[in-house]
């Protein structure tokens, strides 16, 4: 397994918003979100494969777990999805890619995610996972 990046030492934490699990593809600008969202308030945490994230969203007390629509690795962001919210009913789960369709968007809600975001602008990006965090 890959550990993630900023493991929290000694058990849960909670920060001000509460903590952000990404795991994202290389195709989005990882460093920028990651220093937006802590910014914004967020404990954010970096899985870099599919397979750290399980074990990583089991043991946070996350409030959201973004994943990228395409993970590192060979599974699918929606697959991933749809794993975690039948280990966990209560984890809420946002899918995030570059190209958001109608399709990609049913496909989320389909798989129980709370959204499916684009990550086009990331001002705009940090204050859709701030709505969302809020519901």
């Amino acid at each position: 397994m890959t550990k993630p990046e900023n493991k929290p030492q000694g058990g849960r934490r909670k920060a001000s918003r509460g903590c952000l699990i990404l795991c994202l593809d290389s195709k989005l600008p990882l460093p920028q979100i990651k220093e937006s969202l802590t910014a914004e308030g967020w404990e954010v945490f970096c899985a870099k494969k599919s397979s750290g994230l399980r074990a990583l969203s089991c043991e946070m007390d996350s409030a959201l777990v973004v994943l990228s629509d395409h993970l590192p690795g060979n599974e699918s962001g929606f697959l991933m999805a749809s794993k975690l919210r039948l280990s966990c009913p209560s984890m809420r789960v946002v899918i995030v890619g570059n190209r958001p369709s109608a399709k990609s968007e049913r496909l989320a809600d389909f798989v129980g995610a709370e959204s499916y975001v684009a990550v086009t602008d990331l001002e705009q990006f940090t204050n859709r996972l701030k709505e969302i965090s809020q519901k």
